[in-house]
């Protein structure tokens, strides 16, 4: 869990560095840093927190668990929110087709399905009154496509990064010197997300590192 951890901080930090130096900076109007920066955010990052809500509170009450699950896909879904937004806007001002790449297709599948993802959670079992038989015959369900969703989203990720690779000189920042600085930190921010997608997967997918059931859980369900 703490490897985990680290490498998605690593990431994190990495990406973060990597589009606040190149093209400018991180600027609204005029190029797509703010975009793959808070796509980044929102639907790698706390998309996978998400799911690892479960893994790191195995011993609290469900309650704090779910708390923090869903409010780390309502951050996700507020941060991808805004970098669609401001791709859209950063097209409009400089001319750009919209929705023309397998980028964008794959992007906007991805978006709907969290959403419907995130409803069919939200109402299934964040609010009261389905019955647990329902809950627990759909869980698994709900189980697999949340990871299918984090596993798309990380491709996604992946595509976007690698298309906007800094091997055009043009990308460079002047303060570092591309070929021996910025072109590492460029892929050593793929690798460390890569890693944290795969460590994820593994903390998840594991039964034998699931939650334990608490009080609260056993009296609720």
């Amino acid at each position: 869990m703490s490897l985990c951890q680290f490498c998605g901080f690593v990431y994190i930090f990495l990406t973060s560095f990597f589009y606040g130096r190149v093209r400018g900076g991180i600027l609204y109007d005029n190029n797509p840093n703010y975009h793959a920066l808070f796509m980044t955010y929102g639907l790698v990052f706390f998309n996978g927190e998400a799911l690892l809500a479960y893994r790191f509170l195995r011993n609290d009450p469900k309650a704090l668990s779910k708390l923090i699950h869903g409010t780390c896909h309502l951050l996700a879904i507020g941060m991808w929110s805004a970098a669609l937004a401001q791709i859209v806007h950063f097209k409009n001002v400089n001319k750009y087709q919209h929705v023309y790449s397998f980028h964008s297709w794959f992007g906007i599948a991805i978006m709907a399905a969290y959403i419907i993802q995130f409803l069919f959670g939200l109402f299934n079992y964040g609010l009261p009154g389905v019955p647990l038989e329902i809950r627990a015959a759909l869980m698994p369900y709900h189980r697999a496509v949340g990871m299918i969703l984090f596993i798309c989203s990380v491709a996604q990720a992946l595509i976007g990064n690698i298309s906007y690779s800094p091997m055009n000189p043009e990308t460079c920042s002047h303060y570092l010197d591309c070929p021996s600085h910025m072109e590492l930190i460029f892929n050593f921010s793929l690798v460390s997300l890569i890693l944290y997608a795969i460590l994820v997967v593994v903390l998840v997918s594991k039964k034998s590192w699931a939650r334990e059931h608490t009080p609260d859980e056993i009296k609720t369900e």
